[in-house]
């Protein structure tokens, strides 16, 4: 009977001590998980009373959404233009938990809301809310100007490469113009501030004009004989 060979791949220590690093992480992690969940559930059973193994698997969906989530849920869109749009004062948190929950149909810890809040994505969200449509044009068009700088400056080396001399001049002309204006900006009017004594202020406020007197002047009679 023929004797297989057996290789066996020899680890160096360092590849070694790697993965049962990598491996301890993953061990942490999953207790980590498990820990957070086990609160929650403690939370909410303290909230409202017994909570059953349908909750409980609520609850960890929705913990699993707002952390592993690589974009917002509509609920989550949902609740945030809720606290940006609908609030006039800041909410409680009783009232943002209720919120939360009859957005999402189902339960939310409070845990589970406040690490929403903290997400990027979220607070980009309520920012760009908060902003308007005219403040984030604006702020997108600021964003992307170096592209438009780049661009321009692409189109006039294209138009000298080609010794399309006008093209030239019509895309360096604005530029010139707008960064060495031609007439210089007219001064803003001086203005003078005349200060008043109370006085004065009186005596301007009661000063009545004298009467005008009009006499008419006897007409001449020119003689015709």
């Amino acid at each position: 009977m023929a004797k297989k060979d057996i290789q066996l791949e020899v680890l160096h220590p360092q590849e070694l001590q790697n993965i049962v690093a990598e491996k301890t992480r993953a061990l942490e992690l999953a207790e980590t998980t498990r820990r957070t969940a086990n609160r929650i559930v403690s939370d909410m059973a303290a909230d409202v009373g017994a909570v059953t193994e349908g909750q409980r698997a609520a609850i960890k969906r929705i913990g699993e959404q707002i952390r592993y989530s690589p974009a917002l849920y509509p609920w989550m869109r949902a609740y945030a233009e809720w606290l940006t749009l609908s609030c006039l004062e800041p909410p409680t948190i009783a009232l943002r938990i209720r919120k939360a929950r009859s957005l999402a149909c189902s339960p939310v810890a409070n845990n589970q809301l406040k690490l929403l809040e903290a997400r990027h994505d979220f607070v980009t969200y309520v920012r760009e809310l908060q902003l308007g449509p005219l403040e984030q044009a604006r702020e997108k068009f600021q964003a992307a100007f170096p592209e438009y700088v780049e661009a321009h400056k692409e189109a006039l080396d294209l138009a000298r490469d080609a010794k399309d001399y006008n093209a030239v001049a019509r895309m360096a002309e604005p530029v010139l113009d707008r960064v060495m204006p031609k007439k210089s900006e007219m001064a803003a009017a001086a203005s003078v501030t005349v200060v008043l004594a109370p006085e004065q202020v009186k005596a301007i406020a009661t000063y009545e004009a004298p009467a005008m007197l009009v006499e008419a002047a006897p007409a001449e009679v020119v003689s015709t004989e």
